[in-house]
């Protein structure tokens, strides 16, 4: 993995402290690039490009993707925000590698951190059933921190949500019925209530994942 001559110095600073796990937490090297944003960000950027584009033999000790995801969001920085569309495409043994637990924990939080305004690239993930259930999942949580943010007016989720009920419905997706009903739950479950029945009526939901009791 190259760096430019001009993050040369840094990259060298964070070198093996942000790209190997030892099993000790490198604060120095985090403070310093949190301290030093504009001259660590490409090298940042270069840490998450490199895992996702070389995941298939990526070494077990390489973190430099995960203190990258942590340390852009934190920074908002929207270079980061394709890279994550990129690795949400994964398929998801690749993903679990490549994020563990952070893939139920912290996606949508990465997601809505960087986002660049491309409101396409999520509603692409969302409704895809290719790609798998946490990461369509995580990305339609993210919506919540976007609205949060400011970033994306409320009305957009609440004119999403019944498209999203007819294209799951259409494509008899379970995937994206089960993740739209808990998303509508913490969202604002009354209203769509009529919609969740006839998911639950149509046999689209993952009743192991949630039930109409619950609901």
């Amino acid at each position: 993995m190259s760096v430019s001559t001009e993050n040369a110095e840094i990259s060298h600073i964070f070198e093996p402290a942000l790209t190997v796990f030892n099993g000790l937490f490198p604060e120095d090297a985090i403070a310093h690039a949190i301290a030093n944003q504009e001259e660590s960000t490409p090298v940042l950027l270069s840490y998450l490009r490199h895992a996702i584009t070389n995941v298939e033999t990526l070494d077990q000790s390489y973190m430099g993707h995960m203190y990258a995801l942590f340390i852009l969001s934190q920074f908002r920085e929207s270079m980061a925000f394709p890279w994550i569309v990129e690795l949400c495409k994964l398929p998801y043994e690749q993903q679990e590698a490549l994020l563990g637990d952070s893939l139920t924990e912290s996606l949508a939080q990465f997601i809505g951190s960087t986002f660049d305004g491309n409101l396409s690239a999520l509603k692409e993930l969302i409704e895809n059933d290719s790609i798998h259930y946490y990461a369509r999942s995580q990305t339609l949580c993210s919506l919540f921190a976007l609205v949060n943010d400011g970033l994306i007016d409320v009305t957009i989720i609440e004119l999403y949500i019944p498209l999203l009920f007819e294209i799951f419905t259409k494509k008899a997706d379970t995937d994206g019925m089960t993740m739209l009903i808990s998303f509508c739950l913490d969202f604002n479950a009354i209203i769509y209530l009529d919609e969740m029945k006839k998911a639950f009526d149509l046999k689209l939901v993952n009743e192991n994942m949630i039930d109409l009791k619950g609901v």
